[in-house]
């Protein structure tokens, strides 16, 4: 008799009165496999991992009362599953441009991320509120303003 491989656990997500829970994940392996493809038992321990490190990281990110705006809090599951899609679907050498010669024996390769790195694109930090800049001013006799 086959033995059944068991899956290993999953966060849950906890419900919450009024809608977001920000001590909630903000994506499961469960929900990176609804958005791509089946991951097999490797795969899902591997995502497990990079949703978890990829929260963290976004967690640091955020705006201060991030948690009380809709418009962040509403994109956080698609931000974090294409984020961890973006690392886990490179190929094996994941090249923007590769050239070849000949006779004068030429070869190039140029990797579009050459160490797997974890990033946001920019339409994704617009989409959350994070990247932009900040210009403060500070007075010769006292104050300091800030504009966003």
């Amino acid at each position: 008799m086959a033995r059944r491989r068991r899956r290993p656990p999953q966060r849950q997500r906890r419900p919450s009165v009024g809608g977001f829970d920000p001590a909630a994940p903000f994506a499961s392996v469960d929900d990176l496999e609804a958005a791509w493809r089946p991951l097999d038992d490797g795969e899902r321990r591997r995502a497990g991992k990079l949703l978890g490190w990829a929260e963290s990281r976004m967690r640091a990110l955020l705006p201060p009362g991030w948690e009380s705006d809709p418009g962040i809090t509403s994109n956080l599951e698609m931000v974090v599953v294409e984020s961890v899609r973006r690392q886990m679907s490179g190929p094996a050498i994941p090249a923007t441009q590769m050239s070849q010669g000949a006779g004068g024996y030429t070869a190039s390769v140029q990797l579009a991320n050459p160490s797997g790195d974890w990033y946001l694109t920019g339409a994704e930090k617009d989409l959350l509120g994070i990247g932009g800049c900040v210009v403060v001013s500070v007075g010769m006799v006292g104050g300091c303003s800030t504009f966003a």
